[in-house]
């Protein structure tokens, strides 16, 4: 008996410490998955109710080492009706273009769509280190700026989303990371819109990649 059990236990702290995972608004939450060393898989979750609500849904990760309003970012959109996200890249606020309309540029994701009760899954993976310059690099273990957005399609084409679709948290990118709900809806934290070199923030704050400031799952617990 004693040994079943601790094969249950083992199987179940597998499934849970197998992936990070950072809850939105809007009952959306973003999950992701390493399947190799130099992979990442991301997954979207949004419920399915929205599909008939809106017409797009985007994510955008930046290193948190830059400003928020001044940055090179990766930006993973994708219309409701096909739920494939688009490889594209933003450097200010608002705007985003497709890898493939930048020289040298390519799609450097495989993304497809699955469904589970009520909620539709966009899903998308691509290597940690692309090579490509419209990507920015994604280290494991590292804190990264997440902006979502939900917005509508207007002529086929993803028109400007509102103020009350969108949001920004931070993540670390660990498979054992914890989102612990405290910079939740529209609420930047304290490295919004510095820069590691400001000393008198660092002497207020410390810095935005220890330990202290991110807190992940402990397997041993």
């Amino acid at each position: 008996m004693n040994s079943w059990i601790l094969l249950i236990a083992a199987f179940a702290s597998a499934w849970v410490f197998d992936s990070g995972v950072e809850y939105f608004s809007f009952d959306m939450k973003l999950k992701w998955y390493f399947p190799s060393d130099n992979e990442v898989e991301f997954e979207l979750w949004i419920p399915k109710r929205y599909e008939s609500t809106f017409g797009w849904a985007g994510i955008e990760i930046q290193d948190i080492s830059e400003a928020r309003d001044n940055y090179k970012a990766d930006c993973y959109m994708g219309f409701m009706k096909d739920g494939l996200m688009m490889d594209r890249y933003a450097e200010e606020m608002g705007f985003s273009f497709t890898d493939t309309d930048e020289d040298e540029c390519t799609n450097d994701i495989e993304s497809w769509r699955r469904y589970e009760d009520n909620v539709v899954i966009f899903c998308w993976k691509r290597k940690l280190v692309t090579g490509d310059k419209c990507d920015i690099d994604l280290v494991r273990d590292k804190p990264y700026m997440v902006k979502w957005a939900l917005g509508p399609e207007i002529d086929g084409e993803m028109a400007q989303h509102s103020f009350e679709t969108i949001g920004l948290e931070y993540i670390v990118l660990s498979d054992l990371y914890l989102d612990n709900n405290e910079d939740e809806r529209m609420v930047y934290g304290p490295w919004w819109n510095k820069h590691p070199n400001d000393k008198k923030w660092l002497g207020q704050f410390g810095s935005p990649f220890g330990p202290e400031n991110f807190r992940v799952r402990n397997p041993q617990k």
